[in-house]
């Protein structure tokens, strides 16, 4: 039986892949469960249609991340944690603390459709640490992380 396939299956076939499959498999598990939907000649048609405007919006996506990618490059983000009299620091900023500040630099409408993650586990010294940043899509930048005891 010709299939569509509407998400990836591991071991199975990717998004928007037409593929021949036993009829039990199909109609047994990837239609009942949406996965699937049985390929016709005005399914393909439509699939091929959804496919060129899903790829001209992921590229106009990328075209977007990587300005931002651009812009975020190098950038400074200060984090204050307290401070004990001998210097030590009492908090920390994890990657959570840093993907929180680089998603407020980035426009509302695209905030859903980036994945950040920071490369770093905590930060507990003063002073400037550079971390990479990972906005999925192939794109990396580093940006620097300033711990310092008291704002300016």
């Amino acid at each position: 039986m010709k299939i569509i396939f509407l998400k990836d299956i591991k071991g199975g076939g990717k998004q928007f892949e037409v593929k021949e499959v036993k009829e039990g498999y199909a109609r047994n598990f990837l239609l009942p469960k949406k996965l699937a939907k049985i390929a016709t000649d005005e399914e393909i048609k439509s699939l091929n249609d959804k496919k060129a405007t899903l790829e001209k919006k992921q590229a106009e996506l990328k075209i977007q991340f990587e300005k931002i990618t651009k812009d975020i490059s190098g950038m400074e983000f200060y984090f204050y944690p307290k401070i004990g009299k001998k210097q030590e620091v009492f908090g920390s900023v994890n990657k959570s603390d840093i993907e929180e500040a680089v998603i407020k630099k980035i426009p509302l409408n695209l905030r859903d459709e980036i994945n950040i993650s920071a490369n770093v586990r905590t930060i507990k010294d003063l002073g400037e640490h550079t971390v990479k940043i990972n906005f999925g899509h192939g794109l990396q930048t580093s940006i620097k992380v300033i711990l310092n005891q008291e704002k300016i």
